[in-house]
Order: structure tokens, then sequence, then C-alpha cells
């Protein structure tokens, strides 16, 4: 007699992921998967658990209880390297298992309970919508079986179970076998509203959980299910992201409801854009893992999958990914948009692209770059570049495209544009943001071409910003993001400029489209409080001995202090003294006495007398051990122009950036000798408050992904992006970065390295469509090849 239902086929396999799969990779130091969120960073696990947070603000657990849990969580994190045989279910089982062993499993349970019964819809309609398949399944089915992964979608299985239930079909249920696995025990199940609809109660199958997760190879025998099944009469719906991994090599066809949140989940369906609910079909015997690399190009997502089957029918998914991208290339020209590719000026008609069998990959991405190649370089003014050059000889050769194991190459691209009047720099406001997203809410602009830029403060610098100033909370600040280092932009028509923090690369375009690249030293200037305003010389910048009434204090004045240790560094400043601390535009924090300089602002220093002036002017307010609440008149900082360029010429830009590495300068390239390092502690890159800016080693002469920006003698402006950590592209040093820009920009004049890591990414937009061009690295928030949330982009247009 059989214990099991025939679920699953003999290609089904328990777990999704191995984690060794991710070894070298950005996505082996973090874990993110349901509601736990890991990040491996400084040798600490920084782990979040939000179901345990919630059973806290529920009251459903004590904070005693609640620290020892995230004591031992972070003691099983600490030897993740242990377990890099394990897939993302064991070791989220393992942490579910610790859950229940310091919080409850009754506890765990009853939070679930509560999930059911506060569950409300979340959105139709916003993700993929294939609703229509799980009405044709329904219909033509007897048997429906209903999963419950997440209780967050009760509501929506009670509404499906009343819908087949009106239609007569026979209900089943699975139910999980102990207290606090993710699936309810029946008893659990049977207590809440609805489980009867009209009055027929479902059968309750118990599935054997493994790891406290869904097994579906352990489901308990029924026979007229399993008669269901053989006859192709039966089809399964799982609600939450646990349906989009254990839906793969089943028997029986399959609809998955969720919002997908996770990491994971969201790469498979294919919806880092998109929010709101996804219906989502999985034909029988169908696995999605080995189209969705994660560490590599996606080959097709749940996403692409569900617009060719409503535009073709249902067949598309017997035809195999070789011949899809054969039959309708188009749909995968822009693998991670969700839509459009008829709105772009590449048009790959079926039978050009690819053709079914194992090299299909390589040959549909050389046609593709064929095609984006003619079409960029036929816009008069611009030259595209796409270049594969080896990585010992530099010298380009063919590109690998559909490489099975790891190249030593670099994958270049770019483009070299006569005529950029019309470039700009977008801040995305609130924080980091999709360059897909942001193109798809503006203005249609015709071509654009759009890179990285430069760097960011992030949460995570935020967070080592604030450690470092645990003794001084009133130090602390509570930003989210901005542009690091020096700004002169133009917002709603207000002159917005901000310090430059060290003495790092800067660009600037001028209103009649020309560039300045140079190197910004803050100088004399000038800052307005409240209708007080207060200037400084450029011997009032870090002076040596005592200060004047007015001066200013910067990171840089550690830029040679290249010994000193990163963490736990700081520098004090201003003792005696009235103490403003400015980031970006803004004061974050006022004290008459001494204040920690900071990585990513400065101090601007009144003595006593002038500050107790401005305090008694602003009405300040006292907050204890010599603070002051700021609550903030208006900051208006008026500086002079950089070293080297005429009055005349810094009043004509409309904007500039700094905080950028210098790569060439006057057509030399800087480090193919010595000069290179050199240059690198002049412009403060090595010291110390520097390095607490960079979530990575940016001095280290390593290969990465790099995004470079220039002009060439003739003032063209230009971008290159080498792609790295994939295995096609190995990325590049900066050496290397020098040597192959003279290649393919032979009149390159000025250089600057910008962000790189995962944030390195060139691409196009037309139509309101961003396509990625280059080859983006995975990130914590994109897989390879997908352009990953940023803060601030470079758009070139003529």
């Amino acid at each position: 007699m059989n214990n099991y239902l025939d679920i699953v086929d003999s290609r089904w396999s328990f777990g999704s992921y191995y984690r060794r799969r991710f070894l070298g990779d950005t996505l082996y130091t973090c874990f993110f998967y349901k509601d736990i969120e890991l990040i491996l960073d400084r040798e600490h696990a920084a782990v979040r658990d939000r179901f345990a947070e919630e059973m806290s603000r529920a009251h459903e657990t004590g904070g005693e209880a609640l620290e020892r849990y995230y004591r031992q969580l972070g003691r099983f994190f600490d030897q993740m390297e242990s377990y890099d045989q394990w897939t993302l279910e064991q070791i989220y089982g393992s942490v579910h298992s610790i859950r229940k062993q310091f919080l409850g499993a009754g506890a765990i349970e009853k939070t679930q309970i509560r999930r059911c019964l506060e569950a409300g819809t979340m959105g139709e309609g916003a993700g993929i919508d294939q609703s229509g398949a799980w009405q044709r399944l329904m219909e033509g089915c007897s048997g429906a079986v209903f999963c419950l992964a997440d209780p967050n979608y009760f509501e929506y299985m009670v509404n499906d179970m009343r819908r087949a239930a009106e239609l007569g079909k026979d209900l089943y249920v699975l139910t999980g076998q102990t207290a606090g696995d993710a699936v309810l025990t029946r008893e659990a199940l049977a207590l809440l509203p609805g489980m009867a609809p009209g009055g027929r109660e479902p059968v309750f199958l118990e599935d054997k959980a493994r790891y406290s997760l869904p097994d579906l190879s352990a489901v308990r025998y029924n026979e007229a299910l399993q008669r269901d099944i053989d006859r192709g009469k039966a089809f399964l719906t799982v609600y939450g992201d646990d349906g989009l991994f254990h839906c793969r090599n089943l028997n029986l066809p399959s609809i998955v409801r969720t919002v997908p949140s996770c990491y994971f989940a969201r790469a498979i369906a294919g919806q880092f854009v998109g929010q709101g609910l996804c219906t989502i079909y999985v034909p029988p015997h169908f696995d999605i893992l080995p189209l969705v690399p994660l560490i590599e190009k996606t080959r097709a997502s749940y996403c692409q999958l569900a617009r060719l089957e409503k535009d073709f029918g249902a067949e598309i998914y017997e035809m195999g990914v070789g011949a899809l991208y054969g039959r309708y290339p188009q749909y995968f020209i822009n693998i991670y948009g969700e839509g459009g590719e008829e709105r772009l000026p590449v048009c790959m008609k079926g039978g050009e692209g690819a053709a079914a069998g194992t090299n299909f990959y390589g040959g549909y991405c050389r046609r593709r770059e064929e095609l984006i190649s003619g079409y960029l370089n036929g816009v008069p003014g611009l030259r595209y570049i796409s270049a594969y050059m080896d990585g010992k000889t530099l010298e380009e050769i063919p590109a690998p495209w559909g490489c099975e194991g790891p190249q030593d190459g670099i994958l270049v691209q770019g483009a070299v544009m006569a005529n950029a009047r019309g470039s700009r720099v977008i801040l995305a406001e609130g924080g980091a943001r999709s360059p897909r997203a942001l193109v798809a809410e503006g203005e249609d602009e015709g071509l654009l071409l759009i890179s990285n830029f430069l760097f960011f403060l992030t949460p995570k610098l935020v967070s080592w910003y604030n450690e470092l100033r645990q003794e001084r909370p009133m130090e602390q600040i509570g930003l989210d993001g901005g542009h690091l280092d020096y700004m002169l932009r133009y917002e709603n028509g207000r002159r917005v400029e901000t310090f430059p923090l060290y003495r790092k690369a800067c660009v600037a375009m001028k209103r009649d489209g020309s560039f300045l690249f140079f190197q910004y030293a803050l100088g004399g200037g000038s800052i307005s409080l409240g209708g007080q305003r207060f200037s400084w010389t450029a011997q009032d910048v870090n002076p040596p001995e005592k200060a004047g009434d007015v001066c200013i204090f910067t990171p840089y004045r550690s830029a040679h202090r290249t010994e000193e240790k990163t963490d736990g560094y700081c520098e004090f400043a201003g003792e005696g003294r009235f103490n403003l601390v400015v980031i970006q535009d803004k004061v974050v924090c006022a004290r008459m006495g001494d204040v920690m300089v900071p990585s990513i602002g400065v101090v601007v220093s009144l003595a006593r007398e002038t500050g107790e002036a401005l305090i008694r002017t602003l009405g300040l307010e006292a907050a204890g051990d010599g603070y002051y609440r700021w609550d903030g008149p208006e900051v208006v900082i008026r500086l002079e122009p950089p070293q080297g360029i005429a009055a005349e010429d810094w009043d004509s830009v409309c904007w500039a950036f700094g905080g950028g590495m210098s790569l060439i300068s006057g057509g030399e390239s800087l480090f193919e000798h010595e000069a290179g390092l050199a240059r690198l502690e002049d412009e403060g890159w090595l010291g110390p408050l520097s390095r607490q800016t960079q979530e990575s080693e940016i001095h280290r002469l390593s290969k990465h992904p790099r995004t470079a920006v220039g002009v060439t003698d003739q003032g063209e402006l230009f971008v290159l992006v080498f792609s790295g950590r994939t295995a096609l592209s190995a990325g590049a040093d900066y050496a290397q970065m020098g040597k192959i820009a003279r290649t393919l920009v032979p009149n390159v004049r000025h250089m600057m390295n910008v962000d790189g890591g995962g944030s390195a990414v060139f691409g196009m937009a037309v139509g309101k469509v961003f396509v990625e061009l280059s080859y983006p690295a995975t990130s914590y928030s994109s897989p390879a090849g997908m352009v990953r949330r940023i803060n601030t982009l470079l758009c070139m247009k003529q």
C-alpha cells in the first residue's frame, strides 16, 4: 500500500539553490529567504527575522526570549561556511528549528493563526496575472488541492476554495504534521472561518514537512485524489513564495499565488519592478531553476513565460527555451523588462536569433549585440563601444557569448558622444531606485544612454557611521541615502552646492555642453545660516594650529594617515568652539565643544563668541552636554572655483559632481606606473576616514566590475563599463582600465573611475523602456545581468 501521493516525478528533489553555487559571489555573503535577512560583513553576521519581530510586537514572545533567540541565531550564522552543501530550504529549516526552541512552537502557531485571521488582499493586477490558466484548470479538474504555505494568503485560499466548491469539485487541503511548521496543522486550520465553504468539509491531507517546510513528495495517500492525478484531473494551488521553489517537476499542474517578496522568489518570478499579487501557472514536469541561475543572466523567468503564454497559448511550455528564443526572440531582448519590447528600435525576428539545441544562447547573444550595435552606431554623433578584451594581452578578441565556464576576458561596453549637451545626472529621490523604474515613470525623451555614476551614501554606511558614535547619540544621523562628496546643481531654480570632502576627481558640464575634469580640494567660501553669513579662506580649511573666527574641518585632514586602522578610527575637532556638522547641505549636529569629524561631511567651526551670537539669533534650544537642537534654517553654501578653473568658466557650469578617482589625466594613464598610488593618497582615498565610506576596498588594484567617465581631446563625453564577477567577464583593475580606454578611445584626455561593483551598468532607454547593454554583477537586490537599484545615474543625451 502506498503511504504517499505520487505528486512528484523522477527528477524532483527537495530544495532549490545550493549555497555552494554562490561561492565567490555576492550572494555567498547573504541569505534572503522568506522572512530571514542576513548579510555577512566584516566577520559579523547581521541578521533580521521579520517573523520574530512581529511576534514581539504582538507580545507573543518576550523580549528576553527574543534576545536569547537572536544570540543563538548569531552563533548559527557565524558558522555559515559549514553550510556550503546545504540548500536554502535546509538553512531556513534550521533557523525555524531555533525559532521553535526559543520562541515556542505554540506561540509561532498562534502568530500564524493571527495572520490568517488578519489576512487581507494584497492588490490585484499589478503582478503576473495568469488567472485564466487557474480558471481553465479549475473547470477541467475533479480534485482541487490547496496548500497554505504563508498565512498571509489565507483569504485568497478561502475564496478559491469557495469557487471550487460552487463548481462541485472535490476539495483537498494540505496540513502540517507539527505545530509551528510552515503549514498549519489540521487542528489549527479546522478552527479558521471559511474552511468549509458551502458546508462542504475538505479532505485534510497531512504533509510530512521537511525542514519545517512543505514536502510534496510526502503527502499522505488518498485513493480518489491519486486517481485524479493519474487521469490529469487534479491540480495544486500553493499560496506564498514557497510555491515558486517547491512547484517543480510535479506530476500535476500547479498555480502559485504570491506577492514575491524574498530575493530568490522575485528572481524566479522576474518581478523586481512590478508589485501586487502574482498568479503563476506551472505546467507538469516543468522546472524553472535551470533558467534562473542568478549568478549568470536569466534565460527565462515566469514573467516572460506568462507574457508568451498570454500571446501564444499554453503550448509555449512544451517548446523548450531554445525554441522559444528562436521563434519569439523579441520577448527576450530585454530579459528583465516587463513588456514594451515593441517600442524598442531593435527588432529581432523569429528564426534570426536562435534555434533549439545546446548552443542557442551564444548565437542569440551575438545576434542581439550586432543589432544593438547597428542601431546605436547609426545615430549621428554617437559611437557605440562593445568589445571583449583578452585578460592577459588586453587585445580585442571575439566575445565567448553563452560560455559555460569562467573566462578571463573583459567585456567592455560604452559610448562616445560628440555633442552631449543634453546630458544630466539623476539623483534618485528617497533612496536608491531602479533605472528601469525611473525611466518608466519619466517622460519619453527619445534615446538616452544611461550608466551608474558616483558613489553614494548607503544604509550600511550610515550604520557604520552611527556605530562609531554610540557614545555620542546627538551626532548620529538618520539619513537613508544621497550623493557622497561634492555636488553643484540647480533644483527648481535654486542653486544647491555641497562641500568637497577630500581632493577627489570631479566632472562638470557647462551650459555650452563642454565638460571640465579636475580635482577639487576645498578652498575659500561662505555658508549662510538663517540669514547669517560666515566666510573663510583657503588657510582656514583644516588649520594646522590656532583656528580663526571661522574654519572648516574636512575628512581630508586624515588623508595621509594611511597606516591607521579603518574600524574604530575617530578624529575630533573644534574643542572650545561652536561646531556644526554639515552633511550634504544639511546641519545634522550643533555643539559647543568638540565633535567627531565626519567621513561623509565637514565641521563648520565658529569661535565661541561667534557661536554664542548665532545661538541667540536663531534661538537654538539646549539639549544637554553642549548640544543644541537644530530645527534648521536653510543652509546655503557658496564656494570659490576649483584651483585652475577661471571664474567665468565656473559661473557657466550647470552641474558638477565629485568624489571619483583619477585614472587618466592630460592623456596620461596614471596607473601604468607608481604615480597612480601616489595620486590615490593625494586624492584622499587611502586615509582612514575615506575608507569608512567604502563598502569595499576601492583603492585595491584588483579586478572588479567598474565604470569610467571621461572626455576626449575633442571634448566628446564617453562612458566605459567593464563588466565583471560573471563567467563571461572577469572585471578590470585600474591599470587595465587605462590601457583598454586608450585602445578603444585613442584620443582620451581625462578619465575618472566612478562607482563600480554591483552598480556598474551601461544601458539604453528608448520609449520609456530600459535595456541593459552591459552585464551587471549580482547585488543584494538583483541577479547577474540585471541593473540594481542605484542612487545616481549619468544620462548621456545629445
